[in-house]
């Protein structure tokens, strides 16, 4: 195992190198935020620009969800989770967060033909598996703002099921 604490490397011509590993500056795992639905296409990139977005209603215990859109959340205090998680949990009850998805497959279109994130392989699940985040993005014309934000709907075993109203994930063909 590599330690951690920056290392001196050498020193060439007044500068000094050193070594220092840290997981902050490696690249974000992202994916396409890009689906094709009645040869439109619906891109949800520009959701991105915001590094996380807040999930408070009806979580159990007080707790709030982090979300990123397509993307790793990024680092900052308020993700509790490790690098690798794009869903994260984290309740005011524990100083630590549990990863409640990862990157794993980009945007698709569900069965009912609406966008959605399938975010797999979290922290290991009480009951077996791991825990996962579906992310379902519906259309919204009316969205003063182009989001609605997310919301929490439902918890399926290990599966947390979240709703998204945008006017991002319409198409022309959609209803008005």
């Amino acid at each position: 195992e590599e330690d951690e604490s920056p290392s001196y490397v050498d020193t060439m011509d007044c500068e000094v190198r050193l070594k220092f590993p840290t997981p902050l500056v490696c690249q974000q795992d992202f994916t396409s935020c890009e689906v094709i639905k009645d040869n439109k296409v619906i891109d949800l990139s520009h959701l991105r620009h915001t590094p996380q977005h807040l999930v408070s209603n009806r979580i159990p215990l007080g707790g709030v969800i982090y979300l990123a859109v397509c993307q790793t959340l990024l680092n900052s205090q308020s993700n509790a989770c490790s690098g690798e998680a794009a869903a994260c949990l984290a309740l005011n009850s524990e100083s630590a967060g549990k990863n409640i998805g990862t990157v794993s497959a980009p945007l698709h279109l569900a069965p009912d033909g609406n966008p959605e994130l399938l975010y797999n392989d979290g922290d290991k699940c009480p009951s077996g598996g791991t825990y996962s985040t579906r992310i379902t993005f519906l259309c919204d014309r009316d969205s003063a703002t182009s989001t609605s934000g997310p919301y929490l709907v439902a918890i399926e075993g290990c599966e947390y099921q979240v709703n998204w109203y945008t006017d991002r994930a319409c198409t022309s063909s959609d209803p008005i």
